[in-house]
């Protein structure tokens, strides 16, 4: 099983939680578990996954405290965890990973502020308990971002420069 390098086992109504042992995958770089069942934490310990480039595990009934050695993972850029119960301050777990590309946590609990995100191009944090302003810096990134309406309300005055690209939606 160490020679996989693709697998996408979503949609397949699994359950249970995720094992340890899929950090033993050393070449894996496609990961989806996303649209099943899947129950309790992430693992902690991936650091086996060092060629893992795509990490899809939204759409679960995952649990707990993402750990930041996920972002830290040399290979990864597109990140989805959304639409899970996954909660704990924002800032720490998006610590490590400012050579994403994409990241998608939108419908969680995360709580906290919006830490600053300089390379990331896609950004969904909606539907989360997040407080704060928005970092100036995500006004100032090259492509396109869309934050979601991740506050109950927006501030009435944002006091940043976005540049064309740039997308803010927020429900009402």
């Amino acid at each position: 099983m160490s020679k996989v390098r693709d697998l996408d086992l979503s949609r397949n109504f699994l359950n249970g939680s995720i094992p340890a042992s899929i950090n033993e995958m050393e070449t894996l770089s496609f990961l989806d578990l996303s649209s099943n069942c899947l129950s309790g934490t992430i693992p902690r310990n991936l650091q086996g996954l060092r060629k893992l480039v795509i990490l899809d595990m939204s759409k679960n009934n995952l649990l707990g405290v993402v750990s930041i050695s996920l972002c830290a993972l040399p290979s990864l850029i597109f990140l989805k965890l959304s639409s899970n119960n996954l909660s704990g301050e924002l800032s720490s777990v998006l610590q490590n990973c400012s050579r994403l590309f994409s990241i998608d946590l939108g419908e969680n609990r995360f709580s906290g502020t919006i830490p600053d995100l300089v390379s990331a191009h896609l950004i969904d944090i909606a539907q989360n308990k997040l407080s704060g302003t928005i970092p100036k810096c995500l006004g100032n990134l090259k492509t396109f971002t869309y934050l979601g309406p991740y506050f109950d309300e927006l501030p009435s005055t944002l006091h940043i420069e976005f540049r064309e690209h740039v997308e803010i939606v927020s429900k009402a």
